[in-house]
């Protein structure tokens, strides 16, 4: 886990960042890519992060968090980041759909 702090308003408290990218979901749980189930994937990252004690504020997601543009690859994003329990910003890839994102 990568956490960058950011100091906003000359110097006050930082903001602490995790960035979790590339988690190429699919509608099924079961979807993989290059023989990898994507959401075990993402499962084993999320479990590493909450056995970690380091903090942070926020989350960024930064792209291809869909590998097949589906609505359920997005909802499925969004109640596997719930446990974490942070605000969560994301940027889209190439493999994902704004308007989907946005939904």
């Amino acid at each position: 886990m990568d956490t960058v702090s950011l100091s906003v308003g000359g110097g006050e408290q930082p903001i602490r960042l995790l960035q979790i990218t590339d988690t190429h979901l699919f509608a099924q749980a079961d979807g993989q890519l290059l023989g990898i189930r994507t959401a075990d994937s993402l499962a084993a990252v999320l479990a590493a992060i909450q056995a970690q004690a380091e903090p942070y504020d926020l989350v960024l997601a930064t792209g291809d968090l869909s590998q097949d543009h589906s609505p359920e690859s997005y909802q499925r994003f969004a109640s596997m980041m719930a446990p974490l329990a942070r605000p969560i910003y994301w940027l889209p890839g190439n493999h994902d759909d704004g308007p989907l994102m946005t939904e």
